[in-house]
């Protein structure tokens, strides 16, 4: 769950009151629901129904991580299939075939359960800034399963942010949590397949979101695709536009302008749904969780993202801004 519950919104506001007189985080803190300051998080670290997830990969977690933090690396969150070259490079979410791609609700559960973390947790996610793999990457799954406790963000690079603030970390790799169930209710429409946006094209009531650079966007940057450019009638804001100089979410009204320029503001996008795209479908978690976090209720994920599209010659592409 994105939109922040009642009691978390409670706490929340005791917190604050608490952090602005004792930490410059604070400000921040108060700019978008999902992502937290440090002193929030360590507030809300030791109480039941809370997990830490470290979303690095397994050697930076043993090197340093939040006391108590169970590790989900990209690497767990990957499908097994292959990508249309033969390489499982895709960050896709389904088990299913590329034409048929659901999210396998199946696999997810059972992983999620053994790192001990039921549907109903509250879900404090950390590692690299948002818009990463080793970073929101996992809320946006976890919301895509139809998770229902709060899901929120260590805003900026984790770790640095944590020690920064004077807080020890935990080493080493410690024994695997009691294990939950996980039920999952995954959102219906919410993962596209490249079937459906070559369907949609033209459709007023879908809007494609492009998150890329704008290189990867204009196709100067190919990315080792077999083609550069982006799908025709696409949107573009860069996630890292959203972030600011130390990786940590631009304050709401500065999103706000970046989004307005880019045609992807709320009056935008009403009514209509938004499907989001990038190379692998992991920087388009960030405006997946804003979006969410707003209450966008018809918000998509093209899981295959241009890694698939770019490479498959049945695909039409544009160029140029």
């Amino acid at each position: 769950m994105i939109a922040r519950s009642a009691s978390f919104a409670l706490l929340a506001c005791g917190l604050l009151l608490a952090a602005c007189s004792s930490t410059p985080d604070a400000p921040w803190s108060q700019r978008h629901e999902t992502f937290l300051a440090v002193e929030e998080v360590a507030a809300l670290a030791a109480r039941p129904g809370v997990v830490l997830v470290d979303a690095r990969d397994p050697e930076a977690f043993a090197a340093g991580h939040l006391p108590g933090a169970v590790n989900l690396p990209p690497a767990a969150l990957r499908s097994t299939g292959d990508d249309p070259r033969g390489k499982n490079l895709l960050f896709r979410l389904g088990g299913a075939g590329p034409e048929e791609r659901r999210i396998d609700a199946e696999r997810y559960a059972e992983l999620l359960g053994a790192a001990g973390i039921s549907a109903d947790d509250t879900v404090i996610a950390y590692g690299n800034h948002a818009g990463q793999a080793d970073g929101s990457t996992v809320l946006m799954i976890l919301d895509l399963l139809g998770h229902r406790g709060d899901l929120r963000f260590l805003d900026g690079v984790g770790v640095d942010r944590w020690t920064a603030a004077g807080h020890e970390l935990a080493f080493g790799t410690p024994a695997a949590p009691a294990a939950k169930t996980y039920q999952a209710r995954p959102r219906e429409g919410a993962i596209w397949t490249a079937r459906e946006v070559a369907a949609a094209a033209g459709d007023p009531g879908v809007v494609l979101w492009d998150t890329r650079s704008t290189d990867e966007f204009t196709g100067v940057d190919r990315r080792k695709n077999a083609r550069g450019g982006h799908l025709a009638g696409a949107k573009h804001l860069d996630y890292a536009a959203l972030l600011d100089a130390e990786n940590r979410v631009k304050p709401a009204d500065h999103v706000a302008s970046e989004r307005d320029a880019a045609g992807v503001a709320p009056a935008d996008l009403a009514g209509k749904t938004v499907v989001l795209y990038c190379q692998s479908a992991t920087r388009v978690s960030l405006p997946y969780l804003l979006l969410r976090e707003e209450g966008a209720e018809r918000v998509a994920v093209y899981d295959g993202s241009m890694q698939e599209w770019l490479n498959d010659e049945r695909y039409p592409v544009e160029t140029g801004g």
